[in-house]
Parts: structure tokens; sequence; C-alpha cells
């Protein structure tokens, strides 16, 4: 349950964030007010109005009957070329609003023509028809209609690509609308399972509280999403928001039966207050309904704070893991309904999306599994079922550990035969061909006794890297140039030749294969013996290098005479070198010119 609970509490606020290939747009941050108008339909271009930044909220009376609607004016400019597939997007707009472009109507809230609707927290999109798009500045209006408060609420407007505007869009419907809906769907049915439990156990009073608190819970989630009531819109608005009070009451009592205390007075002093906040609303009227229950809201907060305090030392006195994530949930709930009252009393940045109808799911999801929990534990007959389980998993675990070691005997098997395979053919490929090159040039006596200690030199450089790889450090590169170089280096410096070594401060090169090491260290072994026989070279260098990825890159360099590098393409020992780097997937680089040659080795 925890794993889902986690997800569905983190998609919110991964889809309500755009990202930064979405940022594509004009957001329009003012708005031109017209004030004093008053007519049906859009006003005339030129008519007078107030410049006025968003986000802005204009608040006004509105007795009971009277409809209030307000003009919005947003004026931009497009380009002829930008006048294809264009939209608008309005995240926030409140209570209902209808959009106009340059006197023509496109779209409106679901509830701005029927006074018991209203879809004040649904986003709105609208496509941007080219053919009432004109090159150079146009007009949108946004005109305002409210039945019940004086409200008005409108938020940054983004004119911009149909495809970029439309993922915004999603996105902000499902962190306002669907994602709501999702939570509010999970926690009937958690709240249903936990009605189930308390149906067929009268007697737990807990489940029947909790069941009570998530059906409430419910209630006020609806306020979000949903737009057509049975009653009118101000009744409804009572109902939902009178529906928190009566879930703070419902809460307290709850946490107080699981924490096995009871406080009767404070619990009836808490279904009083939610009666009393109740009735202000509904006495108050829509002109007034706002700002009691914004006061009432104001006065929960004390209580919740103490209750709080009483819920951290309960939890650290007994130590009890229930019991602490009892608290964790009280404190987050606690934490989601202040930051929405803030957010309702524009005391931090809007439009924003409201966080309390998301903690329902985290308390719905924490209070039920430790209430399923204690339920488990009541039923002690499932111990010896749990024990036979058990012993069925140990006789299990010790099959599964007998094949597991039988695999790993094979596949030791496996790598002992490839591992084999290889060394032969290196020796073949590697030390056999030098060998029989040198004895077929001996018996053509073609050779002198300089030549003949070089060959015989090469052909044991040869056997002491077949030696090496079968070494345990031969899967390390480091080692095997280091006994590249021990090797190879008098014969340098015989010849006159000063070697660069920087191999030093390097990583990543654990993942290597053995075979991939073996080529390289050929590779290099045959660009230094080119060195000694071909480039009348006085310095010699080796860097390796290692980059993110990871990437490894091994580079000889030399000052002799250079070579044309096309058209010794097809000699022995160039051919050699690329034909290693092929086997290893690895590419290979040589740029030469006299007094600069440079082979470089690339390995991912």
């Amino acid at each position: 349950m925890l794993p889902g609970l986690l997800i569905v509490l983190l998609l919110p606020l991964r889809y309500g964030r755009a990202s930064a290939a979405d940022q594509t747009g004009e957001r329009i941050a003012v708005a031109g007010f017209a004030q004093n108008y008053r007519d049906v339909g859009p006003p005339p271009r030129g008519q007078a109005s107030i410049a006025m930044a968003l986000p802005l909220r204009i608040r006004a009376p509105l007795h009971h009957g009277q409809v209030l609607e307000r003009w919005f004016r947003i004026g931009f400019h497009l380009s002829a070329r930008a006048q294809a597939a264009c939209a608008v997007y309005l995240p926030y707009v409140s209570p209902d609003a209808a959009v106009y472009l340059n006197g023509v109507y496109l779209g409106a809230s679901d509830g701005f023509s029927n006074s018991n609707s209203e879809s004040w927290n649904y986003p709105l999109y609208f496509p941007l028809p080219g053919a009432l798009l004109r090159t150079g500045r146009n007009e949108l209006w946004v005109e305002s209609r409210s039945y019940l408060s004086g409200i008005t609420e409108l938020g940054p407007i983004w004119i911009g690509p149909q495809s970029s505007l439309y993922r915004r869009y999603q996105r902000q419907l499902w962190l306002q609308v669907i994602g709501v809906e999702v939570v509010s769907l999970l926690v009937g049915v958690i709240g249903l399972f936990a009605f189930l439990l308390w149906w067929r156990r009268r007697s737990e009073a807990i489940f029947g509280l909790f069941a009570l608190s998530c059906a409430i819970w419910i209630v006020r989630n609806t306020q979000f999403f949903l737009v057509h009531t049975l009653i009118s819109p101000f009744h409804y608005a009572v109902i939902s928001d009178a529906s928190l009070f009566w879930l703070v009451a419902v809460l307290f009592t709850l946490c107080f039966r699981i924490a096995g205390t009871r406080f009767a007075r404070i619990e009836w002093g808490m279904y009083g207050y939610a009666a009393a906040a109740t009735l202000a609303m509904w006495f108050a009227g829509p002109a007034h309904k706002w700002t009691v229950t914004a006061a009432f809201y104001a006065m929960i907060f004390p209580g919740s704070t103490i209750f709080i305090l009483f819920l951290s030392r309960l939890a650290w006195q007994r130590k009890n893991v229930l019991l602490s994530l009892l608290w964790l949930a009280a404190v987050v709930t606690s934490v989601s309904g202040a930051y929405d009252f803030l957010l309702m009393a524009e005391w931090v940045p809007w439009p924003g999306a409201y966080l309390m109808p998301y903690s329902a799911l985290f308390f719905a999801g924490t209070v039920g599994w430790a209430l399923v929990d204690q339920f488990v534990l009541a039923h002690t007959r499932y111990e010896r079922l749990n024990a036979e389980l058990e012993a069925r998993v140990q006789v299990r675990e010790a099959e599964l550990a007998r094949q597991y070691q039988r695999a790993a005997e094979l596949g030791r098997e496996h790598a002992i035969r490839i591992e084999r395979e290889r060394i032969l053919r290196d020796m073949h490929d590697g030390l056999g061909l030098q060998l029989i090159s040198s004895i077929r040039l001996i018996e053509k006596q073609e050779l002198s006794r300089a030549q003949m200690a070089e060959l015989l030199s090469e052909a044991m450089d040869e056997l002491r890297i077949a030696i090496d790889s079968v070494k345990p450090a031969a899967q390390d590169l480091l080692v095997m140039l280091g006994n590249l170089r021990y090797r190879i280096e008098p014969r340098l410096h015989a010849a006159g030749l000063s070697l660069a070594w920087d191999i030093g401060g390097i990583s990543g090169l654990e993942n290597l294969l053995p075979n991939q090491v073996t080529e390289i260290t050929r590779i290099v072994q045959e660009a230094f013996t080119n060195v000694l026989k071909h480039a009348d070279a006085s310095q010699l260098g080796l860097h390796v290098h290692a980059t993110a990825g990871p990437i490894i890159e091994i580079t000889i360099t030399d000052n002799g005479r250079g070579f044309d590098a096309a058209a010794c393409a097809q000699g022995e020992g160039l051919t050699n070198m690329r034909s290693r780097a092929r086997k290893i997937g690895a590419a290979l680089w040589i740029e030469s010119r006299p007094g600069a040659t440079r082979v470089c080795v690339t390995v991912r």
C-alpha cells in the first residue's frame, strides 16, 4: 500500500511542474480591467480599462440573486508566421469565465452559463483559429461571471503553440482536478474496506470512525472537481466548506481512540465548533460567507497545534510505531491545511494547487495501514499458517541455494574454457606467427646478428604479454602497461629514445575485459616497435586518459620523421593495430607529419 501511496502523492508534484522544454509561449502578466463596462458582449476596441498585474484578485459585495460580470482585456502581438496552431491557456480563473478573440466567442467554463454549476478550479485551454488572428495586435477578452460571491481571481495567461500549451494544460488539469479525483477514489476504496470491517465487527468503533472520516474527506474534495450539483452552489459551498470542521472533529475522536485515551469535553467541543461554523456560514449568505469561513478556518489552527504537541509527547513517551504514524499523518494534514489557508488568504504566492486534498490519501493510507495492522494482530490463528509458510520458504531457499551453487560451478567451468581458448589463440596469433616469420628469415640467411636479436626480443615480448594475460592482474590495464614499459624501456634507451609516461591520477579502467586489456597492450607494443624501427625519433610519449561514459583514451606520440598514413595503410604493422582495435570494438586514429606522429585508441 505504501509504495502506491507515495506514487500517487508525488504524481501531482511531478506533473504540476513544467520542464524547460515546455516554456515556449508568451506569458501575459498584465490585463486591462474594464471597470465601467456593463453592456452585453465583449467591449469594443478602444474600451477604457485599468491595467492590473496578474495574478489578480478583486472583491466586491454581491447580493443574493445578482450576477456579477467583469471584463479583462489581454493584448498581444503575432507575426504572420506565428499565427499557425496557436492557443490560449488560463491556468487559473475563478469562479467561471468565457474567452473572446478579437470580438468572437471562443469558449467558456462549464459553469459559465449555469447558476447551479461552478468550475472554478478547472484550467482553461482554447485553440486560436487562424482565421480570427491578425498580423500585429490582437485582443483577448476574458469575461468572469459570478453567481455566488463577489470574488474574481485571474492568474497569468499563456499564448503560444498549441502542442506546448496543451501539455502544460494537461499537467495543470491533473494537478488541480484529476489528481484530486484519483486521490478521492483511493480514499473511498480504503474507507469502504474499513466500513466493511466495522460492519462485521461492530465493537470496533475505530473502523467506523475511520470510514466516516474517509467519507467526509471525499465530500470535502468534491469541491475541487465537481461542476454540477443537485443543490444550489451556495448550499453546496456551505456543505463542502463545513465538512472540513466536521472532519477535524472526527479525526480528533479517531486519534484519541487509537491512542487509547478519551477527552469527552474536547471531543464534544470540536463537534459543537463544527456545528457553529456550519450554521454561521449558512446564515451569513453569499455576501459574507467567505469572510465567515476564513475566520473559522483561522481559529482551527491553535487547537490543531496543541493537538499535534499532545500526539508528539504521546508518541515520544510510548515509542510506538502506530502512534508515530498517527503523529506523522496529523502533521502532514495540519501543514497542508495551513498552506491552503495561507493560499486562500493571499499570504503565499498564487495561483497554486491546494495540498490538503492530497494529504487525504496520505492520512487514509497511513492510518488505514495502522488499523489493518491491529486487525491482523488480533487474529492470532494465522500465526501457525505463517510458521508453516516460513518452513516451506526455508526448504525452497535451500533448494535455490543448491541450484545457485551448481549454476556458479557451471559458470566457472565455462569461464575457464573461454580463457583457455583465448590463451591458445593469443599464443598462436602472436608468438606463433612471430616465431614462424623469424624462422623463415633465418632459413633464407637474410638477417644480420642485430636483426636476429631484435626478432627474438620481439618474440620474447609476445611471450611475456601472453604470460602476463593469465595472471590475476590481467584485467588491470595500468599493470599490463607497466609490465610492458619495464620490458621495453631498455630497448628505447639503447635507441636514444626518451619516454614520457603519463598514466597517473585516472580511474574508470576497472570495466575493461581481459581481452581488451591484452589487445590494447599489443597495440601500444606495436606502436612502440614502429617508432623504434622507422621513426628515427628522440622522444616517445604515452598518455592514458579516462573520461565520463566511461571512455578510455590511449595516445602514443613521437617526434620522428613521420609518414604518410594513407600510403602506409596497408602496412603489416598498421594493419595489425587496426585489426586488434576492431576485435575489441575500439576506434583507432593515426595522424602523422614530420616531427609529430600521434596514434590514438579510444575504448568505450
